[in-house]
């Protein structure tokens, strides 16, 4: 009984390490660890012979990794390095860690510390000092730091480093591969060679900021299915985009492309096979612009490369709140403009002619393309002054018209909130009620309304981007070189047209307002169908002034040149007038006017009619009082008082002993008080002989 006892737990001890070896996955075959089956981390390594451990750092000597299975490391506790690789010989079909088809290898590098999320800034792999020295015409079986075959999943994040001594694939990405927060650091003394990171062969690619330092990147093939973020730094050819496998063309599109090589900010192009004629590259917010170095090997391949840049537009009011405004852009033509295309699965790019950005909101993006490179090399630059950067203009309907010009070079949206001031000429605030008007009826309506069809969508650039059809200047309506009908039959009650610059207004009369008393346009304003206007304005004609008298009593209507006041000339004269008064006339300029109102011959009303105004509008009319007029009064008044007394000496049977001289005078000036005075003690002598005379003739009854 003992010794099976004894028998039994060698047997389970057996059983229990061959499980656990199993479980482990990792089996050396000559000098490849093979890893099988499932691991969530590097444990396994453990026993396994070239490999050590140093806390968190599992050291392969002599010894390189094949993943066959699904492995995974957290390479912010463990980490990989390699010394003595197996691999160093010239050719040898051998990488530090391969993938084969159908395994995943993951690397993550982050780890939660107080409710943050940290990358590991040292390696988690470390190739060391394996040489790279060959040539790179075939992506299989090659002595590389990392492959992984067509059928295999990569995912990494981390710091990678390695050394490599001429040319050659350092990483070569052939299955689905995602990249996160990856760096690939070449450490030898020759960089700026012909060492490349390359995906190919319909590879599946994720990219989110990776990093090539040291190192060229290669795509040979690579179906991209997101790339946001990627540098290549301290090398001689940059980004080389070959697809070399594709028959169609197409489409690649890498968001933050940061080219930082000692060599030159490059992008080569050289897709080689003549199925993928037509191959569209855009790289989207890339840190240098349109200063690219930029080399097309095959330009009859008709490949291009457009730079372009994501624009964040916040419009916001004085105060900075956010409102909603409409954004109208367009580019310009510095020459090198090339035809239309269309990229593969992407809308046509109109190259051939200005390219239009226009939204309405209050959270604008517009893609913009600042460049186009051309198959012959040559770039189509779309900025002022043959740069990137573009003017933009922002306008809503209760604001004034902003210009802003945004910097469309670097890495990252692009992000601005141009200012729109208040436009204090609108009257009514409610674009609605503006748009719903069945006549204009006065000037002040007529600008809200030319506002709000300014900023429709199809208006936005007419006349021009930062004009308005109608723009105001102090009371004055400007219109520009637009013609203004007055029509009290239109159709509508406003309309413009943009080819024959004809403004058109329903209104049977049309109305000075509280914001704006007059027009001016170097067009023509004039009325149709019985309508009438009721101010003043400058169009080809002239300057017309207006002049309208409320309230006459048959009253005489004369405006008159006073320039030369010893011989004045009538510029408009109607006698016996009752009602309302209204005309235009022609001013020179030069004229100073006089308007007066006179009954028989005697002006009781006169008034300058001011130079730097363009209308006369009165219902109340301040009587002229002159010493001329008071003299005529004293005269009179006089008369009377000498024949009272005449009436009242004749009753009493008695000689009239009244004797009144009088002095008249034919001046026109102010009345006097002394004059006053004595109208005044006239007419108390006139009550008195009047009531004198009464009593006479009571007593005769």
């Amino acid at each position: 009984m003992k010794k099976f006892k004894t028998f039994f737990r060698v047997q389970l001890f057996v059983v229990l390490a061959f499980s656990t070896l199993a479980y482990a996955g990792f089996t050396l075959s000559g000098t490849t660890i093979i890893q099988t089956g499932t691991d969530t981390d590097l444990s396994g390594l453990i026993g396994i012979a070239g490999v050590t451990k140093n806390v968190g750092q599992y050291t392969l000597d002599g010894v390189r990794l094949e993943v066959n299975g699904n492995l995974t490391m957290n390479g912010y506790v463990e980490r990989l390095r390699f010394i003595n690789s197996p691999t160093t010989g010239q050719n040898n079909s051998k990488a530090q860690i391969a993938v084969r088809s159908g395994a995943t290898f993951t690397v993550e590098a982050s780890r939660t510390i107080n409710g943050n999320t940290v990358n590991r800034v040292l390696p988690v792999i470390d190739f060391g000092k394996f040489g790279i020295d060959f040539g790179i015409q075939s992506f299989v079986n090659l002595r590389r730091h990392l492959e992984s075959d067509v059928g295999s999943t990569v995912n990494l994040s981390g710091v990678f480093t390695g050394n490599t001594n001429n040319n050659g694939l350092a990483y070569a990405f052939d299955g689905t591969t995602n990249l996160i927060d990856v760096y690939f650091i070449n450490q030898g003394f020759n960089q700026g060679s012909n060492q490349q990171v390359a995906f190919a062969r319909g590879a599946n690619i994720t990219i989110n900021n990776a990093n090539v330092v040291g190192y060229a990147y290669t795509d040979r093939g690579g179906n991209f299915l997101s790339v946001n973020g990627f540098s290549v730094a301290e090398d001689s050819e940059g980004f080389v985009w070959n697809g070399i496998i594709f028959t169609t063309p197409q489409y690649l599109a890498i968001e933050g492309y940061d080219s930082k090589q000692i060599s030159g900010n490059h992008w080569r192009t050289s897709i080689g096979n003549a199925g993928a004629v037509g191959s569209v590259a855009e790289l989207i917010n890339s840190s240098v612009g349109l200063g690219l170095s930029y080399t097309n090997s095959t330009p009859a391949d008709n490949h291009r490369l457009i730079i372009s840049n994501r624009l964040n537009i916040t419009p916001t009011d004085d105060s900075f709140s956010s409102i909603a405004a409409t954004v109208y852009g367009v580019d310009i033509d510095n020459g090198n403009r090339d035809v239309n295309f269309t990229p593969s699965g992407q809308s046509l790019i109109a190259a051939s002619g200005d390219i239009e950005y226009i939204q309405t909101g209050s959270n604008i993006t517009f893609d913009v393309i600042s460049g186009i490179f051309n198959p012959d090399g040559s770039l189509d630059a779309r900025g002022v002054s043959g740069g990137a950067d573009l003017d933009f203009y922002a306008i809503g309907y209760l604001y004034k018209t902003a210009t802003f010009r945004p910097i469309l070079t670097g890495l990252g949206d692009k992000s601005v909130s141009p200012v729109l001031l208040d436009d204090t000429s609108i009257t009514e605030t409610d674009k609605s009620v503006v748009d719903a008007y069945t006549e204009i009826n006065t000037l002040d309506m007529l600008y809200d309304r030319a506002k709000s069809w300014k900023v429709a969508v199809a208006n936005i650039k007419l006349p021009t981007m930062d004009t308005q059809l109608i723009s105001s200047n102090g009371n004055t309506l400007d219109l520009g070189d637009y013609d203004l009908v007055v029509d009290a039959t239109a159709s509508s009650a406003f309309d413009v047209d943009t080819t024959n610059k004809i403004i058109t207004v329903k209104s049977t009369d049309l109305l000075s307002g509280n914001n704006f008393t007059a027009i001016n346009t170097t067009g023509t304003v004039f009325t149709t169908n019985g309508a009438q206007i009721d101010f003043g304005y400058t169009d080809s004609s002239g300057i017309n002034k207006y002049v309208r008298l409320n309230n006459l009593l048959a009253w005489n209507v004369n405006v008159i040149d006073n320039t030369n006041p010893s011989a004045l000339t009538d510029i408009l004269s109607v006698s016996a007038f009752t009602g309302d008064y209204r005309n235009h006339f022609t001013y020179s300029g030069e004229t100073e006017i006089l308007v007066e109102l006179t009954y028989e011959d005697v002006v009781f009303f006169s008034e300058v009619f001011l130079q730097s105004d363009m209308n006369f509008i009165r219902s109340n009319f301040v009587l002229k009082a002159t010493e001329e007029n008071q003299e005529r009064m004293l005269y009179l008044l006089e008369k009377i008082l000498l024949h009272e007394e005449g009436i009242s000496e004749t009753l009493r049977s008695t000689t009239p002993n009244g004797v009144i001289n009088v002095t008249t005078t034919t001046t026109d000036s102010e009345a006097t008080l002394g004059n006053q005075g004595e109208i005044i003690k006239l007419i108390e002598g006139v009550i008195k002989k009047t009531t004198a005379t009464r009593e006479v003739l009571k007593q005769k009854e």
